[in-house]
């Protein structure tokens, strides 16, 4: 007469395929509602649900991958952040544009792409230069050019080759805001 104690992980691993059975009825709630709620329609641990959820490689609802953020004075420029530069954001806000740059990139919202006249109007003042400048000695010729770009990484120095700083410009502006241009010379002479 030799009364077998119970094997506790057995049991825990029963219990674990009987609660993600439970779960079955509602795979369709994974990854829209919270796992917390949909363990308390499935009468299961929230742990349960979660299991599910990863196995089936659903990811977790919008609502539970937000982090809670405090307020900001930004929270009453949302609507225009990543709409128009955060130079311009931080103007109207009245704080300092890596206070707007540091709020959106937490937000996970892009920078604003600059207009065509926003980036000639750039090129034109950090250049010094006209912007169609030629001179008869390098007519059709192409140059370097080295511009400074704020990227989400920090500002990073970047080589163009064109013919002229608005096509510099236009190059570096898919990497993000350019901050500086400077023609260093000659790269091709036609």
């Amino acid at each position: 007469m030799t009364d077998r104690v119970p094997n506790r992980k057995r049991e825990q691993a029963s219990e674990r395929i009987s609660n993600e059975r439970r779960v079955q009825p509602f795979v369709q709630h994974l990854g829209v509602l919270r796992d917390r709620q949909v363990a308390r329609m499935a009468g299961v641990p929230t742990s349960a649900v979660r299991r599910v959820r990863e196995g089936l490689k659903i990811a977790r609802s919008p609502s539970e991958r937000q982090r809670r953020l405090p307020g900001s004075k930004l929270d009453a420029f949302h609507e225009i952040v990543g709409v128009l530069p955060d130079r311009e954001v931080a103007r109207r806000a009245g704080v300092s544009p890596p206070a707007v740059s540091s709020y959106r990139r937490t937000r996970g919202i892009a920078p604003a792409v600059p207009s065509l006249n926003d980036l000639l109007g750039r090129a034109r003042a950090l250049s010094g230069l006209a912007l169609n400048e030629t001179r008869p000695a390098t007519l059709g010729s192409l140059w370097c050019w080295r511009l400074i770009v704020r990227t989400p990484k920090g500002d990073a120095t970047r080589f163009a080759v064109a013919q002229d700083a608005r096509a510099a410009c236009a190059a570096a502006a898919m990497l993000g805001e350019v901050l500086e241009v400077e023609r260093l010379g000659v790269a091709l002479h036609v």
